[in-house]
């Protein structure tokens, strides 16, 4: 039933138009700090889950991550995307669980592309059953609305779009993808606020149609005004977003690395989370 609708759903938006937006435009010297390395705090709105979140700006399009799910679920993620310049969202991403030699029920890898010239999103997961079998599951969507930013990865790719905002403090409107449903979003500025003592651009992302409807839910995101790269201080959803649910996200800390040492620091980051979690080490 659930399918179905879905389904029904991405039919009815598939008729739809969207034009590239004016007010977000690919600027790399403004949004990709190159080298950089970035520390955020997740907590369950209301709740007691708790978990960390770190990405770091690899080159000028690319941003790889790693999310500890380790305190809510016996996996990490590490995942990379690319952003396609035409969009300032999303082109490609790809993320692992590198425990997954446990053959424990759960991710292995999982793809998305989008497609932006034919409106189309191609997306693919490898993972384990219950019964300790490898399986794989694939699906293509339309995806009518760009820029389209998805949910599961806590829209990331809109905090760096955002980093080279260049309307009029106006509302516009963008693409949102959750839980499969494609829908249009209402981003408005809400004012400047104070955020641990830290000047901040206020932004709202409400959601249009069914998916308003259904949930009235939103985003709210908060832009240090003063770093030159207007770093997120913080960013909530009311939407429950797997595994924690509804989200709280605060900055931690920034520190400049180079590719070498990120990738030492995940691979200790990855290693911390296994003895947390008691799995036994790859052979």
């Amino acid at each position: 039933m659930k399918k179905n609708l879905m389904f029904l759903v991405l039919a009815f938006l598939s008729s739809l138009c969207f034009a590239q937006i004016k007010e977000l435009k690919y600027d790399s010297a403004k949004m990709m700090d190159v080298g950089n390395m970035y520390s955020y705090y997740i907590k369950e709105l209301g709740g007691k889950k708790e978990m960390n979140l770190y990405f770091y700006v690899k080159d000028d399009k690319t941003v790889e991550c790693f999310i500890d799910f380790s305190t809510v679920s016996p996996m990490v993620m590490i995942v990379s995307g690319e952003i396609n310049p035409d969009v300032c969202s999303w082109k490609k991403v790809k993320g692992y669980n590198p425990f997954s030699y446990l053959k424990i029920s759960g991710n292995d890898v999982s793809t998305a592309e989008y497609d932006v010239k034919n409106k189309r999103l191609k997306t693919s997961m490898t993972y384990y059953n219950n019964k300790k079998e490898l399986k794989s599951y694939s699906l293509k969507k339309n995806t009518p609305l760009y820029p389209l930013y998805e949910m599961s990865l806590y829209q990331l790719d809109l905090w760096f779009a955002m980093r080279n905002y260049s309307g009029n403090y106006k509302s516009f409107e963008v693409g949102t993808l959750y839980n499969g449903a494609v829908s249009t979003s209402v981003v408005s500025y809400c004012g400047d606020e104070s955020v641990n003592g830290i000047n901040c651009e206020k932004w709202e992302i409400s959601q249009k149609g069914i998916l308003a409807k259904a949930t009235g839910k939103k985003q709210t995101i908060w832009l240090d005004k003063n770093d030159k790269y207007k770093k997120v201080m913080k960013y909530t959803n009311t939407l429950n977003v797997r595994p924690v649910g509804k989200l709280d996200i605060s900055f931690r800390n920034r520190k400049v690395m180079n590719l070498n040492d990120w990738n030492l620091f995940v691979d200790e980051k990855t290693e911390e989370a296994r003895i947390r979690l008691g799995f036994e080490p790859k052979e």
